[in-house]
């Protein structure tokens, strides 16, 4: 085992310790996700809820959400769970035409402790869909998206989110945040623009932008401005005529390399997105309406093969002009294929030379994590493709209290073996069928172990050994 391990370091040493070295979190990284996936049978759950309630139930320190509607019985339950272990703060800011946040039936509310705003216009939206959790930590992070917080959302129609490992995008939301829950200031009230809109997040470009007071519809069109090959996009509300202007005048440079996917019903009840896509047709545009018995509901837009946008903005006036929104820009060609793959899946088309066999339900991208993986519900991933990941990342055993491990794909663990940097075993940690474990950065004798490089070797019970690095710092 000691050789094993000492051949495995030998090449991954290295990576890790310029990480620890630059001071940037290991656990920095980008990951999307799509609703519904292949782990959504019907009901109540998917992996997409499961991932949003995993990702609050990490927070340590603070929970900071803004979301247009918020009903799911999960959600609330999960955040009342958390209110009530009383360790982390939660602050919540929703539109007031969606009133107070419970289930449609009345029968389970957000506690009464959790501090909940509203928004000011009933004629605007406060149309956010985004969480930060940490604000401030190292390992502080936003989910945004284009997903509300309720039921067939979470579930049945077709949506993204993006969740962003940054200590500066959870600064960046977090100001949009005190606008609306410390200064009561929405939609046109807040007018100045975002100080720090552009960020590199885990070696990848990203762009956050506000509206109204950044206009994130600007940042768009000069992107369509500059592109060169290709167009494809998925949307659910559209009108904005800039928008559309810029599009059809680079009709004649993308030739063929274009597609967009449009909710049926809004487009064929609203006046503006009705013109929208009759006129994108009429430019020689293939836009098609879903077959979605419920909503196809994503915002996003790829362009050139290399860069997305996204978030809860609708291509509308309104979304940029007059609702509080976000809108995320990312340069990346593997983070666009992960979004042209999803306009494949719902379309049933291939899209740039992109089918829906490439189509994964959640997909990690970054120096943190290369692994990307598909969910499903009722069987355990393959063996011989899983990495072992732990967070918080570097950990440091006086704050950070326990460290999380886990496989990625997730497997249930039977075992997990700690190996010092020499090799020699420090601890094993009974999997008992669940699919985390957690370690206090402690020996068999309960010494608290040094700082250095740690290796863990992940047992499952049917997919094989995960085996990867976790540096403890003191």
């Amino acid at each position: 085992m000691r050789d094993e391990f000492r051949t495995y370091r030998a090449g991954a040493a290295a990576v890790m310790l310029t990480i620890l070295l630059s001071h940037l979190p290991a656990s920095a990284q980008i990951s999307v996700l799509f609703t519904p996936g292949a782990s959504h049978t019907g009901g109540a759950n998917s992996s997409f809820k499961t991932a949003l309630i995993d990702f609050m139930k990490s927070a340590k320190k603070s929970i900071e959400i803004a979301v247009f509607s918020f009903s799911d019985r999960e959600i609330i339950e999960a955040l009342n769970t958390i209110q009530t272990a009383g360790v982390v703060t939660i602050k919540v800011v929703v539109d007031d035409n969606n009133g107070a946040v419970k289930t449609t039936d009345g029968s389970v509310s957000l506690s009464s402790s959790v501090v909940t705003k509203f928004d000011d216009r009933p004629d605007l939206e406060m149309h956010h869909k985004f969480v930060i959790i940490d604000r401030g930590e190292s390992d502080a992070a936003v989910w945004t998206g284009s997903a509300n917080f309720n039921r067939p959302n979470m579930t049945t129609m077709n949506n993204n989110a993006v969740i962003l490992r940054s200590k500066e995008v959870a600064a960046t939301y977090g100001a949009e945040f005190d606008y609306m829950f410390t200064n009561a200031l929405f939609h046109t009230n807040k007018t100045t623009p975002s100080t720090t809109t552009v960020f590199t997040v885990s070696g990848i470009p990203v762009e956050i932008r506000f509206a109204p007071r950044d206009q994130p519809v600007n940042r768009m069109v000069d992107a369509v401005n500059s592109l060169s090959q290709s167009l494809y996009f998925a949307i659910f509300a559209s009108g904005n005529g800039s928008l559309l202007s810029a599009m059809i005048a680079k009709k004649s440079a993308i030739g063929a390399n274009n597609f967009g996917w449009f909710d049926k019903s809004f487009t064929e009840n609203s006046a503006s997105a009705a013109s929208f896509f009759s006129d994108l047709s009429t430019a020689g545009y293939d836009v098609r309406k879903d077959d979605n018995s419920d909503v196809m509901h994503h915002k996003y837009m790829v362009i050139d093969g290399a860069k997305v946008f996204t978030g809860s903005m609708n291509f509308t006036v309104a979304g940029n002009a007059d609702n509080d929104e976000n809108s995320v820009y990312i340069q990346d060609a593997a983070i666009a294929k992960a979004y042209m793959a999803e306009l494949a899946r719902i379309a049933n088309t291939t899209i740039g030379g992109v089918t829906a066999s490439d189509w994964k339900e959640s997909s990690s991208f970054g120096s943190a994590s290369s692994a990307s993986t598909t969910s499903t519900a009722a069987t355990e991933p393959s063996a011989g493709a899983l990495v072992a990941l732990s967070y918080p990342n570097p950990f440091n055993a006086h704050t950070s209290g326990s460290i999380t491990i886990e496989s990625r794909p997730k497997a249930t663990i039977a075992s997990v073996k700690i190996f010092s940097p020499d090799g020699r075993i420090v601890t094993t940690i009974p999997g008992s069928a669940a699919k985390t474990v957690t370690w206090n950065g402690r020996n068999t004798r309960g010494d608290l172990m040094g700082s250095g490089m740690y290796y863990v070797e992940i047992e499952t019970q049917s997919s094989g050994t995960a085996r990867g690095m976790l540096p403890l710092v003191r």
